[in-house]
Formats: C-alpha cells, structure tokens, sequence
C-alpha cells in the first residue's frame, strides 16, 4: 500500500511538474528518486497519450510516437505496448499495442499504420455489448489484440477462452499465422 501511495505521489509530481506560469511553485520541485514507480510510469506516459488522442482523434503512428515522446517527462520513455487496451493501432507495423498487421487503416491508405482512441474503460461491462462494440470496432482481432479488453470481465468460474467460445469464431487463413476472432453468426 505505502509502495502504491508513493508511485501515486511522484506520478503526480511528475503530472504537475512543468508549470511554466509558475515555476517557482513546481517548477523546481523534484520526485525522490528513492520512491518506487511500480506501475506509474505507464500511467503517466498513458495520461499524455490520452491527451493527445484527445487532441486528434485519428494519428498517424509515425507523428503519434515522437509527438508522445516529446510530451512525456525524459526520464519516463513511452512505448508502444502501453496503449494496449487504450488505443487501437491499424495498419503497417502494428503487431502490438492492439493492431493487427493485415487490417488497412481508417482512411485507407494501405502501408500507413495509424493509432486511435479505444480505452477498454469506455466499453460497456456487459459480456455481449462488449464484444458487439468489439467486433463493429475492427472485424478480425488476434487473441493478444483482444486479451486487454477482456481483462476484468471473467468472475470465479468464467475464463477468457469461454467467453471467446461463446461470443466469437475462431479461424485461422493458414497454420503459420494467428489464431482470429471475429463476430457470430
């Protein structure tokens, strides 16, 4: 818990550091480097991303990824595997953080790999609306693409895999690519 509440305390500071209005009321205040960031550096660097994505709906992921660098603090690096479950990553060269390879881009531009807003927080808890938001979202998803999303809806006696059974269909175009999900029926 006291490991919890000091990576609470220095992700704020690290939140509220540049004040350039003020700088000598944060400015020239310091994390303790003794305190551990167990788990805050990712939320950090996913408060920028969001910021960002809030900013621009739709990204390219070669501006998205040096603009997010830019925004977080240097010594909390961003990268690409934190926005699993916060954004979507289609296109070219998006094998993790939530994108799968084969899948053009919102616009269509093919080779273009493109980064958007999709937190698993704003999905709704219901097994089949979710799967349903899922599905209309993207057609096909990787089980490592889904698996954030899934996160936090099984209970004692409900896994991933059943409810996978239940609300997707599995395929496979051929035995060296990953297993697909999409839609029933």
């Amino acid at each position: 818990m006291l490991a919890m509440q000091s990576s609470t305390c220095t992700a704020l500071l690290w939140l509220l550091r540049p004040c350039p209005h003020m700088p000598g009321l944060l400015g020239a205040m310091e994390p303790d480097p003794s305190l551990a960031l167990v788990g805050g550096q990712s939320q950090v660097c996913l408060h920028f991303a969001r910021k960002l994505l809030r900013q621009q709906r739709l990204w390219a992921l070669a501006d998205f990824l040096p603009a997010w660098a830019a925004a977080c603090p240097p010594e909390l690096p961003p990268s690409q595997d934190m926005l699993r479950g916060e954004a979507l990553v289609e296109g070219a060269a998006s094998s993790s953080a939530g994108g799968s390879s084969r899948r053009g881009s919102e616009d269509g531009a093919a080779g273009v790999a493109k980064v958007r807003h999709f937190p698993a927080s704003a999905l709704p808890r219901d097994p089949a609306a979710r799967f349903a938001a899922l599905f209309a979202a993207r057609g096909r998803w990787v089980r490592a693409d889904l698996e954030p999303y899934l996160a936090g809806m099984c209970v004692p006696g409900c896994t991933a895999e059943s409810l996978l059974l239940k609300y997707a269909r599995a395929s496979q175009r051929t035995p060296a690519e990953p297993m697909e999900f999409s839609a029933r029926g």
